[in-house]
């Protein structure tokens, strides 16, 4: 989420579990920004989508911060509950009106990519953009929209970034309008309601409501048998990671990168060293590549590699992948 001023101070993360309906990330038109009420019990609380857990992996509902968990279960320990969830049109920012970003792929910016996203839309939901007439694409999971072309320099920019939601309705932004992001923003996880013995029953979701969801506890940094934890091989931590941050037992959260640590199988304690190997990271960064006639490479100016990034990491032939940054390489003629 971009760093800015929020009035919404909790925030969750949704996963792919069955229960979840439409709200999981991956059938919902990209619902990171939006806001989600939470109720486990407690207090039906409010909070920002800023991630998806576990995905596809089927067994996470909603991940929520300490804090999060602590008033929607009304302070029970740390653990598996079941939760109504439903979607709001709450401002998660304190601005009163929509907020544009940009993420430039290096600090001068590029005039042939640029990802671009509206906030604070108070419940629309995106469903396409364009930036000085060129159509972009979903940045990931992501509610930020993908641009390559001829788009121009950010500053003093009089190309429109237009945004249409799934209700019809469309906002049109100047570019040189839109707010760069530097750093992520990140919730903090301090609880603000002290927490109590576990209530003495506790209530299911009803069957009726279609935004029933299994909640994940909120995660910690040791081992544990509990639900809420990842499993062998499965995100576990990262910049900007909002899921889970233990894994389940006989794995330990590794680190392979400042954007991706990951569950490997703890090696046995009985043999020298561990005969699993860890897969290799599933993102790839390549600093430049080769041109090749295979028809699964990238377009020239389109994106072939940075970190998250899960496309062709080679480009047709007259062109070659350019590192621009960590997160973006792209596709230039040769």
């Amino acid at each position: 989420m971009p760093t800015t001023e929020y009035s919404v101070q909790h925030a969750v993360a949704l996963g792919d579990e069955a229960a979840m309906g439409l709200l999981t990330a991956q059938s919902s038109n990209h619902l990171c920004g939006q806001v989600v009420s939470v109720d486990c019990g407690g207090t039906a609380v409010e909070a920002v989508v800023a991630s998806v857990c576990n995905i596809n992996a089927y067994n996470c509902g909603v991940d929520m911060i300490r804090k999060t968990w602590d008033e929607a279960t009304g302070g029970q320990s740390p653990g598996i509950a079941q939760c109504t969830v439903s979607l709001k049109n709450t401002l998660p920012m304190t601005s009163a009106s929509p907020e544009c970003f940009f993420r430039p792929s290096s600090e001068t910016g590029n005039e042939w990519y640029a990802s671009v996203g509206i906030f604070n839309t108070g419940g629309r939901l995106p469903v396409s953009a364009t930036l000085n007439g060129i159509a972009g694409t979903f940045n990931g999971g992501s509610a930020f929209f993908d641009f390559s072309g001829s788009i121009g320099p950010h500053s003093g920019s009089s190309a429109q970034f237009i945004t249409t939601f799934a209700d019809g309705t469309s906002i049109s932004v100047p570019f040189s309008q839109c707010t760069h992001t530097g750093e992520t923003y990140i919730w903090s996880s301090a609880s603000t309601t002290p927490a109590t013995t576990a209530p003495t029953t506790t209530t299911s979701a009803s069957a009726a409501t279609t935004s029933a969801s299994t909640t994940s506890a909120p995660a910690s940094t040791t081992a544990s048998t509990g639900g809420s934890c990842s499993a062998a091989w499965i995100q576990c931590g990262g910049l900007a990671w909002g899921g889970a941050t233990c894994c389940v037992e006989g794995n330990t959260c590794t680190r392979q990168s400042d954007h991706y640590s990951q569950c490997v199988p703890t090696p046995s304690t009985s043999t020298p060293a561990s005969t699993t190997a860890i897969p290799a990271s599933t993102t790839a960064t390549p600093a430049s590549t080769t041109a090749s006639t295979g028809g699964s490479c990238s377009a020239v100016w389109v994106q072939c590699g940075g970190l998250s990034w899960g496309g062709a990491t080679c480009c047709m032939e007259g062109s070659i992948c350019t590192r621009q940054s960590d997160y973006y390489s792209q596709c230039v003629p040769a």
